[in-house]
């Protein structure tokens, strides 16, 4: 079966994806997070959904050396990887006009270079097989930034993860054109996340998405239909349309 890899597994986004695959049975599912006891908890879950097999691997994807070090334990336990899922984020309710250096660091570090880190070392393999997927889950944040002046940082990180995704697409399409470099444009999604940025909870916004139901939508498009662009709710085409319209004005 695929080997599917998750980050930042163990709650949320991560854990509605891993648990869906695990139940469509597929898929050999493995997690990475940071929080052993969680993941476990996941993992077990998943097993209990039906899954042939669950790997959970402790590790900070945010430092080099341990993306390293899962990506070596994923080949040595199952001698491939098909699939990765960049799904580590952490929110942040700053004005633009207030931010600090440690605000902008820590957004940088979190949502983009982890998922650098992350291409980088996958990138071999895949190269080496001629095939892979990655999947980047951004934001509709990451595309039109006014949505939410107080998520500067996060809105201008995953605007730059948008961008490093479709450099790394460039870079290899001519000579690897079956290596895909997919986005996932997810809206609010109803799980903890704004608690962690310092706001309200997101299962109390209005509009927020059902996590499984966003889950479903990038295992769907991203995940299976190898999409290079996925967004989560059909609203989210027609508001990418209007702000397009809005930069680049009929004649």
């Amino acid at each position: 079966m695929p080997v599917v890899v998750i980050t930042g597994a163990s709650a949320g986004l991560g854990e509605a994806m891993a648990l869906q695959l695990a139940s469509a049975a597929d898929h050999t599912v493995v997690l990475i997070a940071r929080r052993k006891d969680a993941l476990d908890a996941v993992a077990a879950r998943c097993t209990g959904k039906g899954a042939a097999a669950v790997t959970a691997i402790v590790a900070d994807v945010c430092k080099r050396d341990e993306v390293e070090r899962a990506v070596a334990a994923v080949l040595a336990a199952h001698g491939t990887i098909d699939v990765w899922v960049n799904n580590v984020g952490r929110g942040c309710n700053v004005l633009p006009s207030a931010l600090t250096d440690a605000d902008v660091s820590d957004m940088m570090q979190v949502n983009v270079m982890s998922a650098i880190y992350c291409m980088q070392a996958v990138l071999p393999h895949f190269k080496a097989r001629r095939t892979g997927t990655f999947v980047n889950v951004s934001s509709m944040l990451g595309r039109i930034p006014h949505i939410s002046t107080i998520r500067s940082a996060y809105s201008a990180s995953k605007h730059f993860l948008n961008g490093i995704t479709g450099s790394f697409a460039a870079e290899h399409a001519a000579e690897y054109p079956d290596i895909v470099f997919a986005l996932a444009s997810p809206g609010v999604i109803g799980t903890d996340f704004g608690l962690t940025a310092g706001s309200a909870d997101s299962r109390t916004l209005p509009g927020a998405q059902d996590v499984d139901e966003c889950a479903a939508a990038i295992i769907d498009g991203a995940i299976r239909k190898r999409q290079r662009e996925t967004y989560t709710q059909p609203a989210h085409k027609a508001m990418m349309r209007q702000h397009l319209e809005s930069l680049v004005p009929a004649e």
